[in-house]
């Protein structure tokens, strides 16, 4: 049996990073458990609203992500087959004194590796790419893990383990939980470019096209 660890979270994204982190500065023994080799890089999420900012200025994480990301309070969903144009102002319905009357723009995968650098200078907190999920197995005292690892197979215990391991989760797999909810019936496509030319927050500034729309001008 491996190490044991307080909890144990599942997927190095934006999810488990900032649930390991929020753990870690209470003190709790984390460990974060990768199946890849690294932060995946794929587009993926880009925009983040007035809760997510929330959470990132309670971690201590705002000024980083202000500093790196593109503050905007408008977007415009484009449907080109029907010529439709909807401009979505996120400033509308909020209280007057929304403290974060903004979102930010950019990649899923720049956050994660920012919330990565916060977590691995805590000595409680533990990044472990190449450790893929493979059996679960509960008891009344926690959960035992077995992991895939470039070693061999090997095990781990916890007293909690998270599953934030993505809409293909490892964990929820094995569990034989289900994933609802609605899935589109048209294909999309994603793709990351850069620009010579300094963005600015505008309504055009994030551009989704199709359905779903799925793309978002990022600052980097």
């Amino acid at each position: 049996m491996g190490k044991h660890a307080q909890v144990i979270v599942v997927g190095a994204g934006p999810v488990g990073f900032l649930v390991a982190l929020g753990l870690a500065r209470c003190g709790i023994e984390v460990r974060v458990l990768e199946a890849e080799s690294a932060i995946g890089e794929s587009p993926r999420a880009a925009i983040y609203f007035p809760t997510t900012v929330k959470i990132l200025d309670r971690l201590g994480l705002l000024e980083e992500a202000c500093a790196i990301g593109l503050q905007a309070n408008e977007f415009c969903y484009h449907v080109p087959e029907h010529g439709t144009r909807i401009a979505v102002d996120t400033r509308v319905g909020l209280a007057p004194d929304e403290p974060y009357p903004y979102n930010l723009h950019f990649g899923q995968h720049i956050l994660a590796q920012l919330v990565m650098r916060h977590l691995q200078r805590l000595p409680n907190a533990q990044v472990c790419f190449n450790h893929r999920v493979v059996g679960l197995a509960q008891h009344s005292n926690g959960v035992d893990v077995t992991l895939d690892t470039p070693d061999g197979q090997t095990r781990m215990r916890s007293d909690w383990l998270v599953g934030a391991d993505g809409a293909r989760s490892a964990v929820r797999h094995l569990l034989d939980l289900p994933f609802e909810g609605h899935t589109w019936r048209r294909s999309a496509g994603a793709c990351s470019a850069r620009s010579r030319h300094p963005l600015r927050a505008s309504s055009s500034a994030a551009c989704p096209s199709g359905t779903p729309p799925g793309g978002a001008t990022t600052k980097r």
